[in-house]
């Protein structure tokens, strides 16, 4: 399958995942009935190697019927809808099928194979509270989908489908739009004017940096503090050299990532010991789409008012960029 800019970080799971949490929540809603045979609530969508990788499909997550009482296997939670959110329809041949969710909702995953086979998740995604199904060689045929909610509620979420195990970006980037503050969009050749180019942003929050292997490693081994799951800025760079630099301020402790424009993921603390400025140097810069997230290194600290410097000169760690 085509690898588009939208390929994407995830852990894979091998079986249903259960959280403690489930031993008390996600059992509200109706008796009922799943209804396999119904139309998808959300269509058809075929799945193979001639598709974008990965597909994305905006649906609504939840229902009014309780997973566990209307005909699902034990271990999926939460409500859902009677029909199915969505049918897949995967190709011969395909050597690889991950279903995940993006959202802001404790999403869940129940998934009926052509053979007849149930698989659920919850949390099996890694990242906060999405969900994760993870298969290889899958059967060809119609797959049917249903994106649950744990908290007994409907929001609006991604069913994110792939081939790529693993995905080589971040986890909702940059396909999880549509669920965030829009992602800010600059164009930039060498030479540009003025330097540095200064953008108002807000710091995401809510995903661990540290507790994730997707957003890359520093110096010092994995990055530290909470970002969000959209991308802070999207950098087109038409130069064939560097440098190119990052650097990041707000009224908190900031953290930074770029995803380069090859996937590599690289972040940035501190410019020093008591510097709470995360700055990035790419020399030489290869042409392309740098993705930027600018969180903040305590979690408490929320989406906080910041500003994203660009520039064809690093700063220095006592040098005011503004």
């Amino acid at each position: 399958m085509k690898l588009g800019m939208g390929a994407m970080c995830v852990a894979l799971i091998m079986g249903c995942g259960v959280t403690a949490q489930a031993q008390v929540f996600g059992f509200g809603g109706q008796a009922g009935a799943a209804d396999p045979e119904a139309p998808a609530l959300y269509g058809a969508h075929a799945f193979s190697d001639e598709g974008p990788d990965p597909y994305v499909i905006a649906v609504r997550s939840g229902g009014d019927l309780a997973a566990r009482r209307s005909g699902f296997p034990n271990g999926c939670y939460g409500v859902v809808t009677s029909a199915p959110t969505v049918e897949v329809q995967v190709a011969p041949g395909q050597a690889a099928l991950t279903l995940f969710t993006a959202g802001r909702a404790d999403t869940t995953l129940a998934v009926l194979d052509p053979d007849g086979q149930w698989r659920c998740d919850d949390d099996g995604a890694r990242r906060g509270t999405n969900a994760a199904l993870s298969y290889s060689n899958p059967v060809p045929g119609a797959w049917k989908v249903w994106v649950g909610d744990f908290d007994d509620r409907q929001s609006d979420t991604l069913l994110i489908l792939s081939d790529a195990a693993p995905f080589s970006r971040p986890f909702g980037a940059p396909n999880a739009r549509a669920l965030d503050a829009p992602v800010q969009t600059l164009t930039l050749s060498p030479g540009f004017m003025p330097d540095p180019v200064v953008i108002d942003i807000q710091t995401g929050y809510g995903f661990q940096l540290g507790s994730m292997d997707v957003y890359g490693e520093d110096a010092t081994g994995r990055c530290p503090g909470w970002t969000g799951e959209v991308p802070t800025a999207e950098i087109s760079w038409t130069g064939e050299n560097g440098p190119l630099v990052f650097m990041a301020e707000g009224e908190a402790d900031v953290v930074m990532d770029v995803i380069t424009p090859s996937g590599d993921a690289i972040c940035s603390d501190d410019m020093g010991e008591v510097d709470d400025r995360a700055q990035l140097v790419f020399a030489p810069a290869e042409p392309g789409v740098y993705q930027v997230f600018v969180g903040t290194y305590m979690r408490f600290d929320r989406a906080t008012n910041a500003q994203l410097s660009i520039s064809e000169t690093p700063f220095s760690v006592n040098e005011d960029p503004w």
